[in-house]
C-alpha cells in the first residue's frame, strides 16, 4: 500500500456520512497531523529515515483497521481504471490523483467532517482540496489523468454549447460531437455556422473535436475543412476493438484526420 494511499484511507472514514465510532477514532489515530501528513514527506525525500517511515506503517495499519463497506468516490474511479488491461496503474497514485476532487465534491454533503478533517491538517475547509493538490506536487505524483495517458472525453457534446469554456479546467483531451448536429452539415447553413462557432470555440482551448454519426461524404469533407480531428459513423467503418495494424487512430471505431 502506498503512503498516499494509507493516509487517504484514515481521511475517508472521517468524511464517511455513516462512519461508526470505532471507525472515526482510528481514523483520527491515523490522522495527517499526527502520522501521515508530516511522516510522508520525510519517507520521501529520506529512505532511510526508519522513524518517518515506520510512523507510515502505523499510519497504514490504523487506516485499514478504519475500514468499512463502501469505500466512496476515490475508490469508484481508481479501481476501475486500474483494472485496464495495458496500462498497470498503480492504486495508490489513482487514489491520490482523486482524492482533491472527491474532496471538492464532497463539500456539501458532510461539512461537519471536512471541517474536522481540515482541523486536523492545520488548513480552512476552504484550502483543503489545495493542500492534497501541493503535496502531490511535492512527491512528484501527477494531477491529471492526462499524465498517466488517458485522453478523458466527453460524448454526445452540443445542447450544453455555451458552457465550452467551463470545460478547459478539467484536462479532456476530446469531444465528441453529437451525431443530431452533424447530420446534414454540408447542407443546412444554419447547422453548419453552429458547429464552425463551435469548432473555433474549441480550438480556441486547444480541445480537438470528434464528429459522431458521419453518414455522408459531403459531410465528412465539411467536417475536415472546418477543422474537425476525427470521426466516427457508418461512412467510417463500423466500430471494431482497436489493432495497430489497422487503424489509424487511439479509439476504436474512430478516424483520424490526416493533419
Amino acid at each position: 500500500m502506498s503512503g498516499f494511499d494509507s493516509t487517504k484511507l484514515a481521511s475517508l472514514r472521517m468524511r464517511r456520512r455513516w462512519a461508526r465510532s470505532w471507525s472515526c477514532c482510528g481514523s483520527r489515530r491515523a490522522s495527517w497531523s499526527t502520522v501521515g501528513w508530516r511522516a510522508i514527506r520525510s519517507a520521501h525525500a529520506d529512505g532511510t529515515d526508519l522513524e518517518a517511515r515506520e510512523q507510515m506503517m502505523h499510519c497504514s495499519l490504523m487506516g485499514g483497521l478504519a475500514f468499512q463497506k463502501g469505500l466512496g468516490a476515490v475508490h469508484s474511479l481508481s479501481h476501475p481504471l486500474g483494472a485496464l488491461d495495458g496500462l498497470r496503474l498503480h492504486h495508490g497514485t489513482l487514489n491520490a490523483l482523486f482524492l482533491p476532487p472527491v474532496l471538492r465534491f464532497n463539500a456539501e454533503a458532510c461539512p461537519e467532517k471536512m471541517d474536522g478533517l481540515a482541523r486536523v491538517i492545520g488548513v480552512s475547509t476552504k484550502e483543503l482540496p489545495i493542500a492534497f493538490e501541493r503535496l502531490l506536487e511535492q512527491l512528484g505524483l501527477p494531477r491529471r489523468l492526462r499524465q498517466l495517458g488517458f485522453g478523458l472525453g466527453v460524448q454526445h457534446f452540443g445542447g450544453r454549447f455555451s458552457m465550452i469554456g467551463n470545460l478547459a479546467r478539467l484536462g479532456l483531451g476530446y469531444l465528441k460531437v453529437d451525431g443530431s448536429y452533424i447530420r446534414g452539415v454540408d447542407t443546412e447553413d444554419d447547422k453548419h455556422l453552429f458547429i464552425q462557432a463551435m469548432q473555433r470555440a474549441a480550438h480556441s482551448i486547444d480541445l480537438p473535436l470528434i464528429a459522431e454519426q458521419v453518414e455522408t461524404e459531403g459531410e465528412w469533407l465539411t467536417l475536415c475543412a472546418l477543422g474537425f480531428e476525427g470521426g466516427q459513423g457508418r461512412l467510417l467503418g463500423n466500430p471494431a476493438p482497436w489493432s495497430e495494424e489497422n487503424s489509424r487512430s487511439d479509439q476504436a471505431g474512430v478516424v483520424i484526420v490526416d493533419q
